[in-house]
């Protein structure tokens, strides 16, 4: 049979012969033979992929008297074939060779007949054919194997295993190899876990303290592309023999940082046939946990254990594992350790509502609240930055209560604007203010008055800026002034009506409109420079920490970046100007996400200059760290409805959102474990937030969760939002027209928005609130006439004939409503996506 291989190695044979034509140079035969020569081939035919190579044997047959050598060529060789013998020719005995063909990755495919001829002096030639049929090479592949998928190891032991990389059809990229789904404890790694051979290393470690079973693992093979392999591996954990029962005489204990513990007697009850020294330990140990046993080892059967804690011990209950090791047996149990420490007085100030609106000659009502930390005494209050006619009254200036009341009274004459108000608090025994903003905004006096929106990114400057009294009424420009913090649109409006402006978007054009009222177009004004701020550029390291397994993520002013494992330079781009807060997470990223985090820094209160290099963030281990464990929590998520779901999760402070600490990808798992800011860290007034959301092409659902110490509530997601009707209200200019029925679950606001996503693109987006259609219980967003409004360019609308993808997104909000995010509020949506063609 023929042999077939690939062509993935020179082949070292004495001659070859190229596809050139010809006979290749034989000599004719001796006009008077007396001998004779006879030629076959075996096989005589055979089929080759492209790119690879076969072979074949030629055998010679001597008669006649003639013994002498024998040459050999090769004739009718297709182009990009060329063969090889191993030896041109045959020496007097030698009635064989080894003809190998190599076939070119280019060959097309077909059938050739190749002709070998046999010469001999004083003979006549002989020859043989050989039939050549050329199929295509199958497309660049790969497969993974592993020399064993069963695991059988003891507690603390380890076992390896060769992973074998099949390449397939001259496939030579890198392969990545990783192991999923190895419980806490064991370690389950590829050497290398990125190779461009063909053979690498498995490796299982078991901790000591995995518990006895059967665990289902999986290696995943993958390249940079759409290609995947995966094999099911199954890790069976046995337990090590039992040096016996172990007590303590205390299963829990408390301790005070920096005091040693009171002394916990551990006895051993030596199981039948255990004899020796007992050595004890203790595993799980937090940072700043530290522990003697006197005597350790021992020939008897007990010990004292004493801990102690520094510093830098985490607050609260970690559970510790006292080990005790008998020479090849071990037993374990557990005490629980409960730290505490000495935690300075202190209180925060906090707004609610920290966004008030009035006409001028009229007053508002907010409270501010007072978070008190191990501080009980009198805190004393002012307020700042009052403008000329408006003042404030705090009942009472001074409290040891919760609570107390701000009353804002404005005179007729308040010029129109937005006004930061701050609250400052002051105590006896605390160093320094504590204080708190409420964002003012005055308007004109009722009856037509002046609202003032500003916008202090550059960016976000708009082409074009109107409004008009409800949906069908003529459109007003307005034009833009020059304001403190860039430029600012003053309009009236006094009863429902629209306000539109157009973006010069980075794709195309954006046209957002609001339907709403003059309530809500005060909020939503005095909401545009606290959310929209010119960005700017930061940059730093981090040192001692990252690694081959850690990377880290940095968040600040909004903007995030990750830095993958084994990096440490890190550039922040998008930092809103303005004073800010800075967060650096060190873990491990698996599958482009965080699913663990080691340790986190925050620096508070920093405002760099465009292009500022920030100070190393150092996690290494020493006495004045300046990063804490991240506190941790299981979250449970209800009303999946079968969709998997992604999460994002993001940290509040009083200077905005510091920015997405990190990103999980989408699971089905209902019990998620995430991390959070630790209580060391943390300042009244902070807030956790979680925005998870399903992944559903045509009806997506997203909640927000606000949290403040970080416990497990359960995030529930409301149900699919019934879907819309969607049609086009008129093709020219083009006016889509979305409409609903208020549901019990998203009643308080729906938006729409509409997408022809061209190389130049253009969106149009509306929004309302249930206030804005009154006691109707359906709504209707139809894409605004701008005919006839004046300076608006009709090559900003949506386009007809073009495919236009529209979304639709109703707004619910579930436990704890408020208009500023507080701990315990969630807020739901559901929405439906299709698309149309105007």
């Amino acid at each position: 049979m023929l042999r077939v291989r690939r062509l993935v190695a020179p082949l070292a044979l004495s001659i070859l012969f190229a596809a050139c034509g010809g006979d290749g140079g034989a000599t004719d035969p001796d006009p008077d033979p007396t001998g004779t020569l006879a030629l076959s081939i075996s096989p005589s035919s055979s089929s080759i992929e492209a790119g690879s190579s076969g072979s074949a044997v030629v055998t010679v047959t001597r008669g006649g008297g003639f013994a002498g050598s024998v040459s050999f060529t090769v004739e009718g060789l297709p182009n990009g074939v060329a063969a090889a013998l191993s030896s041109a020719t045959l020496a007097a005995g030698v009635s064989s060779a080894e003809i190998d063909l190599l076939v070119g990755a280019a060959v097309a495919a077909g059938t050739y007949t190749i002709t070998v001829r046999a010469s001999g002096s004083g003979v006549d030639a002989a020859t043989a054919t050989f039939t050549l049929t050329v199929t295509p090479a199958p497309p660049a592949d790969f497969d993974v194997e592993v020399s064993q998928t069963t695991f059988t190891i003891e507690q603390g032991d380890s076992a390896s295993a060769s992973v074998l990389v099949e390449r397939i059809g001259g496939f030579d990229g890198d392969v990545g190899l990783f192991v999923t789904g190895a419980p806490t404890n064991v370690r389950a790694r590829v050497n290398p876990n990125t190779t461009a051979d063909t053979i690498a290393e498995l490796g299982i470690a078991v901790g000591i303290m995995v518990e006895p079973g059967t665990y289902p693992l999986v290696l995943t093979a993958s390249e940079n592309g759409p290609r995947e392999r995966t094999v099911d591996l199954t890790l069976i954990v046995t337990p090590k023999p039992s040096a016996g029962t172990l007590t303590l005489s205390s299963s829990s204990v408390a301790v005070t940082k920096t005091i040693p513990s009171d002394p916990i007697v551990v006895r051993l009850d030596r199981a039948q046939g255990v004899t020796g020294q007992a050595e004890f330990s203790i595993e799980s140990f937090p940072i700043g946990f530290s522990g003697a046993f006197t005597p350790n080892p021992t020939s008897g059967d007990s010990t004292v254990l004493v801990l102690e804690l520094s510093t830098l011990a985490p607050t609260g209950t970690n559970s510790l594992v006292v080990r005790v090791t008998v020479g090849e047996t071990t037993s374990t149990t557990t005490l629980q350790v409960t730290s505490s420490t000495f935690v300075p007085p202190d209180f925060g100030l906090s707004i609610a509502p920290d966004v008030a609106s009035v006409a001028a000659g009229t007053g508002t009502s907010v409270q501010v609240n007072i978070a008190r930390t191990n501080f009980t005494d009198s805190v004393a209050l002012a307020v700042l930055g009052l403008p000329a006619g408006v003042t404030a009254t705090l009942t009472p200036p001074a409290t040891d209560g919760a609570a107390v009341a701000l009353d804002i009274v404005t005179t007729v004459g308040v010029a129109p604007g937005v006004y930061p108000l701050t609250v400052e608090g002051t105590a006896d025994g605390i160093t320094g203010t504590r204080s708190a903003t409420l964002s003012l905004t005055v308007n004109a006096p009722t009856g037509g008055g002046n609202i003032q929106w500003q916008f202090c990114d550059p960016a976000r400057y708009p082409l074009w800026f109107g409004v008009r009294t409800g949906t069908s009424g003529a459109w007003t420009r307005v034009a833009s002034e020059a304001s403190a913090d860039g430029i600012a649109f003053t309009f009236a409006l006094d009863q429902a009506g629209q306000v539109a402006m157009v973006l010069d978007g980075a794709s195309g054009v954006d046209i957002t409109v609001f339907n709403t009222t003059p309530q809500e177009v005060l909020g939503l004004a005095a909401r545009e420079c606290a959310d929209n701020r010119p960005t700017k550029t930061i940059s730093g390291r981090i040192v001692n920490g990252i690694n081959g397994l850690r990377g880290a993520s940095i968040v600040a002013g909004g903007a995030g970046t990750i830095i993958p494992a084994g990096g440490s330079d890190f550039t922040l781009t998008g930092v809103k100007e303005g004073t800010t807060d800075i967060i650096a997470y060190l873990g491990v990223p698996e599958n482009g996400e965080f699913r663990q985090f080691d340790r986190i820094i925050m620096r508070r209160d920093i405002d760099p200059a465009d292009g500022a290099v920030m100070a190393d963030f150092d996690f290494a281990m020493d006495d004045d760290q300046e990063w804490l464990f991240p506190q941790s929590a299981n979250f449970t998520f209800r009303n999946l409805g079968g969709d998997m779901f992604t999460v994002t999760r993001s940290y509040l402070t009083a200077n905005g959102n510091v920015g997405p600490i990190a990103f999980y990808q989408p699971r089905s798992d209902s019990v998620v474990g995430l991390y959070g800011v630790p209580e060391g860290f943390r300042r009244p007034g902070d807030l956790h937030q979680l925005v998870a959301t399903t992944v559903n092409a045509t009806a997506p659902r997203t909640v927000t969760g606000y949290n403040t110490n970080f416990n497990s509530s359960p995030v529930e997601f409301g149900p699919l939002l019934d879907a819309p009707t969607v049609t086009v209200a008129n093709s020219s200019p083009v006016r889509i027209r979305a409409e609903g029925t208020w549901s019990a679950s998203y009643g308080s606001a729906v938006g729409v928005s509409f997408l022809q996503a061209t190389a130049d693109s253009r969106s149009l987006s509306m929004t309302a609130s249930r206030d804005f259609f009154g006691a109707s219980g359906t709504w209707e967003l139809e894409s605004p006439d701008f005919a006839g409004a004046p300076g608006f360019d009709s090559n900003w609308l949506l386009r007809p004939g073009v495919a236009t993808t529209h979304a639709v997104t109703a707004t619910g909000v579930g436990q704890g409503v408020s208009i500023t995010p507080a701990d315990g509020t969630q807020i739901i949506t559901g929405s439906r996506v299709g698309t149309i063609t105007p």
